[in-house]
């Protein structure tokens, strides 16, 4: 089992050799909460759907995406403790890039733009299926070996945070459908307890139509499952972490928020793992509108 299910997440995700009994067990113990409150590192992952709903907001995303490093690089403090990573998910799922703190500020060249290098690897090609188990499976996966990795050199990373942002239901092959389901839930689980534990931080966003009043029956029920969703993939069990953005002007406000988020986040004026309701629905209010 664990074998085929390994090759059919890298049928969505190619770039990763996945173990599924690394996510469904866990590898970090009581013993490292502790550490994530110390400051030095921020490890932060963008999980952003590009299936082929999104194919609206492609060059929105890939220019926010793209404002947001350009600000955490440019930032005094932010551009030497942000470990940022964007990962995309659809049927040619990929590893957009990643980006290790120290070379966050290698990215910006001398007129202070992102270098072409490093642009031209952030792709949206908004194409195919929305495989959400298998994209939390590589994200956690990641966040686990990233913070893992910076605790081993000493660089005390605070709590992870997870941004995903989706506009549908996860969809995949029929033949996948039950592999792929039970391994969502398995994700959910996990992540509950990680932020349970401190030891994540996850802010889901709805993205486009989703956000609107349902016209019939089939709407409504989809939408309720979304919504249901993406609140269960926060971890928590309200709706504390999850926004919406209705359309492209909603959606480049959310990236100046995660950009602002990640900044106060390595200064130490903001600790994520204390991010409530008025801290969300301000910025659903002031910035997402």
């Amino acid at each position: 089992m664990k074998k085929i299910l390994n090759n059919n997440i890298n049928k969505y995700m190619p770039v990763a050799d996945v173990n599924i009994n690394e996510h469904v067990t866990g590898d970090l113990s009581q013993n490292d909460v502790g550490v994530f409150s110390q400051a030095s590192r921020v490890p932060a992952l963008l999980l952003v759907d590009t299936s082929a709903s999104m194919r609206d907001y492609a060059d929105v995303l890939k220019n926010a995406v793209t404002e947001m490093i350009h600000t955490i690089a440019q930032h005094p403090v932010a551009g030497n403790k942000v470990d940022l990573e964007v990962v995309t998910f659809d049927t040619q799922s990929q590893i957009s890039i990643k980006i290790p703190a120290e070379e966050v500020r290698n990215l910006v060249d001398e007129k202070k733009q992102i270098k072409q290098e490093y642009a031209d690897q952030l792709k949206f090609n908004c194409i195919g299926a929305t495989p959400t188990g298998y994209a939390l499976a590589v994200a956690i996966q990641d966040i686990r070996e990233r913070y893992q990795e910076l605790k081993d050199k000493n660089k005390s990373p605070k709590c992870p945070i997870l941004f995903i942002l989706s506009d549908g239901n996860p969809y995949v092959e029929k033949k996948y459908q039950e592999e792929h389901d039970t391994l969502l839930e398995k994700m959910k689980t996990q992540i509950q307890e990680m932020v349970r534990m401190h030891q994540l931080v996850v802010l889901a966003v709805e993205v486009g139509e989703v956000c609107e009043p349902p016209k019939n029956p089939e709407q409504k029920r989809e939408r309720e499952e979304m919504h249901q969703l993406m609140q269960e993939i926060t971890g928590l069990s309200n709706k504390n972490h999850v926004c919406q953005a209705k359309n492209v002007s909603e959606l480049k406000n959310f990236f100046e928020f995660t950009s602002s988020l990640l900044v106060s986040s390595a200064t130490g004026s903001q600790d994520t793992t204390m991010l409530n309701q008025q801290d969300l629905s301000q910025q659903s209010v002031e910035n997402l509108r």
